[in-house]
């Protein structure tokens, strides 16, 4: 790890049932060629992954697929080629329950 600024101001929005809209800042976006938001859930921190979002200028991504009435824990990393910068702070999101169209 360097110096590399680290992703501040990082939140996470439900969109749906299934996905999470993160949205971060950058003090300085300076050589920035792209950005790595970290998931897991908060119950095992295993289930999850990445995304990877290939654009120095960006400051949001999209998770999608996750799982319904699920807590999530988020991070944002900013990097420079293969060098990568400190975590985010943390932030938790719960993604909404499915409501069902019709009374059962």
């Amino acid at each position: 790890r360097t110096n590399i600024a680290t992703p501040t101001n990082v939140r996470a929005t439900v969109s749906t049932s299934h996905s999470i809209e993160v949205t971060w800042e950058l003090s300085s976006s300076s050589g920035i060629t792209g950005y790595t938001i970290s998931y897991s859930t908060t119950v095992s921190y295993t289930s999850g992954g990445t995304v990877t979002v290939n654009d120095g200028s960006a400051t949001s991504g999209t998770l999608t697929n996750l799982e319904e009435d699920t807590t999530y824990t988020i991070t944002v990393q900013a990097t420079v080629s293969s060098i990568i910068s400190n975590n985010s702070n943390e932030v938790l999101v719960r993604t909404w329950t499915d409501v069902p169209s019709s009374p059962p």
